[in-house]
Formats: structure tokens, sequence, C-alpha cells
């Protein structure tokens, strides 16, 4: 008599469930650090794209570029015109428009100036860049946490404002001699 065997026995399901499972907690945070990782890069391009926005309103004259060392402009990213931008981070969340913003400082001369752009942001689930030339902004930039962020709101459209200091990743933001500045702060829109 021929037995047909048809079908998997207990001990077959077993190991297909335990070998899926090890493959599984393998994958899924692989998978994770890789999505972390897409969004951190497109964090940086979202900063990118606002640097490059405030740039062309800056040299259309629709804000404020700075003539000498001591002084700089402070753009919220809300009052930064983009096409098509919902003002939000990559994660999804709304930035805080009280430590998000691209700063304009001149380190050069008045005659020569040298326009350098710095970018500061946070969004509402505590994803941040302390404040961050645009030369050294790359994926490690976004951080998770408590930031250190120097709150900047205007009460006006155009507000200017003597003896401003501005906290980098690794203290005061300092160009040439200049630790303290006069801002021409801008008005989130």
């Amino acid at each position: 008599m021929k037995l047909n065997k048809k079908g998997f026995t207990l001990i077959e399901l077993l190991a297909v469930i335990v070998i899926l499972g090890v493959v599984l907690a393998v994958a899924i945070p692989s998978v994770n650090r890789l999505l972390t990782n897409a969004r951190k890069d497109t964090y940086i391009d979202s900063a990118k794209t606002y640097i490059s926005g405030a740039r062309n309103a800056a040299a259309s004259g629709q804000f404020f570029l700075p003539i000498t060392s001591g002084e700089i402009t402070v753009i919220p990213l809300e009052a930064i015109p983009l096409e098509n931008d919902t003002y939000q981070s990559s994660f999804g969340k709304a930035w805080n428009s009280a430590v998000s913003y691209v700063v304009i400082a001149n380190e050069g001369t008045e005659e020569y100036p040298t326009y350098v752009y710095y970018y500061a942001s946070c969004d509402a689930d505590g994803n941040y860049v302390n404040l961050t030339k645009e030369s050294d902004l790359v994926r490690t930039s976004v951080q998770r946490g408590t930031h250190n962020i120097t709150s900047m709101t205007a009460t006006s459209a155009e507000e200017k404002r003597e003896n401003v200091t501005l906290k980098t990743g690794s203290g005061n933001l300092t160009i040439g001699t200049n630790s303290t500045f006069t801002a021409y702060i801008y008005q989130a829109s």
C-alpha cells in the first residue's frame, strides 16, 4: 500500500517560521535605517532649496543684503518664496517658525561682499539642524531631540535688532571678529 503524502509536517512549518523570523529581525532595522537616511538626505536637500530661495529673493531686493561683517539678515523659512512647498520637513511635520530660518552674512568687505548662507531649522517632531554654514550641511547635520537654536521672531514685517548673538552647534556664530550682530529679521508670513 502506497501512502500519498501531501502537505508539510509540523517540523517543516516551524523551521520556515523560524527562518522568516530571523530574516525579518535583520531586515526591519536595515529598512528603517534606509528610510531615516533618505529622510535626512531630503531634509538637507530642502535646506539647500530654502537657501537658494533666500539667495534669489535677496538678489532681487526682497530681503536686505548685509553690508558689513557686523550685520546679518535672518529670514524665516515661511517667508522664503518657493514653488509648491508645504513648509514641512521631510519627516512630514511643520516647521517651528521661531527657530527655522536662513541667515545671510557678509564675510567680505563693503566694497567686495562675500555672502555666506547659514541654515537652522526644527520641526514639530524634534528633528533639527543647528545653525550650520551652507557648505557644511550633510546628512549627519540632521539630529533628533533637544536643539540649541536661537529663537528669532520679528513683530513687524522687517525688524532691526542690535547686539544679536546666534548659537551654532559648537558655540556662537562668529564672522571675522564679530560674534554680536545687527540683525535684520523678517516676519514669517
